[in-house]
């Protein structure tokens, strides 16, 4: 996904509906690797198990690189996984709300800091409600925010 130029790597699971989003400056095979074995771990030490990934078809190349971790889905040449298309959506229609409160109170020029917590504040936020199609009620939340200490 890209917000103002930048990029950023979105997930969404399917079943328990929980979002990441990660800043990713660079989209090299390697570097987009690293995102997606970042959110695996991130699952793993919540306790859940990472078994297919569903992807565009730009992500094709980290079939290779994360065939020993995760059996890699890509969607066909033009198409898209609709799950996440909507999820982006509704995702950068939140932060277009943001960017017009701040609009009105005379902020005109958001700083790419800015722009990047925005992301992860409306991220957070879906992930804080429940929804209406998972899983979350039985998750708490700690178990995904915690470092191990």
């Amino acid at each position: 996904m890209f917000v103002c130029g930048l990029p950023f790597s979105i997930t969404l699971s399917r079943g328990i509906r929980f979002a990441t989003a990660q800043y990713r400056p660079h989209r090299t095979g390697k570097l987009l690797s690293n995102a997606l074995y970042e959110t695996i771990k991130l699952y793993k030490r919540a306790g859940f198990t990472i078994q297919t990934c569903l992807m565009d078809n730009e992500f094709n190349p980290l079939k290779a690189l994360l065939s020993d971790i995760c059996t890699i889905n890509t969607a066909a040449k033009g198409e898209h996984v609709g799950e996440i298309e909507r999820f982006i959506q509704t995702i950068k229609a939140k932060c277009r709300c943001i960017s017009s409160e701040m609009r009105e109170i005379g902020i005109t020029h958001l700083p790419i800091a800015i722009i990047k917590a925005m992301i992860g504040f409306v991220v957070m936020w879906q992930n804080a409600l429940r929804s209406k199609s998972g899983y979350r009620k039985s998750i708490r939340l700690e178990s995904w925010c915690s470092d191990g200490n």
